[in-house]
């Protein structure tokens, strides 16, 4: 009976531990890394969104550039309905030119940096480029 009475003591008895002991983290730290963890989701969100648009955005941006004589009238090669003289498709077509540079060159030109970043370091470090391939998992 007093074995019992002494254990259950001994299982109601609080500790309280020092905070510096170690895998204690401060708020402030533990904040700091769910913060990044999630600007970190938000990266790899968009980086797949990108991927996944680039294609269809370069494809439509490149068929706007292309124009064509028909008769008298310069017209949209796979839009036929667009004129090219008209003030409307310079504003289109400044639009797709830019689109081009940015996201046509643009994304190519990331994951080739990201790439020479990666293999200036000495070791491998597969978290310079896991944001490209993340996605993909």
């Amino acid at each position: 009976d007093d074995q019992e009475q002494k254990y259950e003591q001994d299982q109601e008895v609080e500790v309280e531990l020092p905070d510096d002991l170690p895998g204690n983290l401060p708020d402030d730290f533990a904040a700091s890394i769910a913060r990044r963890r999630t600007i970190l989701a938000f990266v790899r969100t968009s980086v797949f969104l990108l991927v996944l648009v680039y294609m269809p955005i370069v494809k439509v941006a490149l068929r706007l550039t292309k124009c064509v004589t028909v008769g008298d009238k310069r017209v949209a090669f796979f839009h036929p309905a667009v004129s090219c003289d008209d003030g409307m498709y310079d504003l289109v077509l400044a639009i797709a030119v830019s689109l081009l540079i940015a996201l046509g060159a643009g994304l190519p030109l990331a994951v080739l940096w990201f790439w020479h970043r990666a293999r200036r370091v000495q070791e491998p470090r597969p978290a310079v480029v896991s944001v490209l391939f993340s996605t993909y998992v």
